[in-house]
């Protein structure tokens, strides 16, 4: 049996994690003390360090490491964002991951669709009358709130493509052209369609910008389809390598535009909303359904004991082939389909 005591070693994008643990196993079953000093360290059951804020000159001495200690990875960036140190620490560093990936040892992604319920939170369920009052004050086609300029996907070069076919309104820092608070409500409320592009096409990466904005009603757009099949019913998003071209994708857009009694209907090709009706939306903010349960998790785990973890060798595991596509966008405007 570990000791059930958690030291955060690292920041959080230089943010003190304390306060998320404490938060997140608040609604724990099980009980964890958490510490801060790394002084304290031979007190601890479990290490957590987060990928960005790892340093290869700040890290434990090797002598302070107990047999029975484990250090966890934690980490939400997809691994083309991931502090370089990570790439140079030994194979065996880590004992447990928490992270987006859906085989981490403890999952930690950035929400989900959760099935309704006898137990559901009445307030949180649609009612299809009020998708429908909402949806129809919808007036303009796609929508993309950006701040990453030039990315790992190259997402940018396919907005730029699709562009000149439907008319899309980028907000952010890429263009000069901000947007918060009610602004970004007003465009919400306005946009049928949006582009969950993500800066790194990589396995499981799918983050807050997707779930948000279902839970805002819009039709997210994804780039890989096969990422997001972990996640979302049928039907409940658009993927762009479906379509040949940007241009292709454009005209499908165009042409759900234009029957919006379709674009609404529950039953046939059309059907993005359905999803309203079986389930609910779980999004993470900083100490949401994810975080809990992946602490609570680790918490168990340090009262129950240590169990083989997923990731034997991280850095096959972290690293491995074929587990990001470079470029994707960009191959995708070339015709690539898997």
């Amino acid at each position: 049996m570990l000791n059930h005591t958690i030291l955060d070693w690292t920041t959080m994008f230089n943010r003190s994690l304390n306060k998320m643990i404490k938060e997140a196993l608040q609604h724990c079953s099980y009980k964890c003390d958490i510490i801060t000093s790394r002084s304290d360290i031979l007190k601890a059951g479990a290490v957590i360090f987060h990928s960005t804020d790892v340093k290869l000159y700040d890290l434990p001495e090797e002598r302070q490491r107990l047999h029975n200690q484990v250090y966890v990875f934690l980490n939400r960036e997809s691994p083309h964002h991931v502090s370089i140190a990570i790439a140079m620490l030994t194979p065996k560093f880590f004992n447990l991951t928490m992270t987006y990936r859906v085989d981490s040892d403890f999952y930690y992604g950035y929400g989900r669709l959760q099935r309704i319920t006898k137990l559901s939170d009445p307030k949180k369920i649609w009612t299809w009358e009020k998708v429908q009052r909402i949806i129809k004050m919808k007036t303009k086609s796609v929508l993309q709130f950006v701040s990453h300029c030039s990315t790992p996907s190259l997402r940018e070069v396919y907005v730029e493509e699709l562009k000149n076919y439907i008319n899309v309104t980028v907000f952010g820092s890429c263009n000069s052209n901000p947007c918060r608070n009610k602004c970004e409500e007003n465009a919400i409320a306005e946009h049928r369609f949006y582009l969950a592009f993500e800066n790194s096409v990589c396995r499981d990466y799918a983050t807050e910008k997707l779930f948000d904005r279902m839970a805002q009603l819009l039709i997210p757009i994804v780039l890989k389809k096969s990422i997001y099949r972990h996640f979302l019913p049928d039907g409940s998003y658009i993927a762009a390598d479906d379509f040949s071209s940007p241009k292709a994708l454009a005209d499908y857009l165009s042409i759900v535009e234009k029957n919006i009694t379709e674009y609404m209907k529950i039953g046939n090709n059309f059907r993005y909303f359905e999803w309203t009706q079986n389930y609910i939306t779980s999004t993470i903010g900083s100490y949401g359904l994810p975080a809990i349960n992946s602490m609570c998790e680790l918490c168990k785990l340090l009262h129950k004991g240590m169990r083989q973890s997923r990731a034997v060798d991280f850095g096959d595991w972290w690293y491995a082939q074929g587990m990001c596509q470079q470029d994707y966008a960009h191959l995708l405007i070339n015709g690539f389909h898997e």
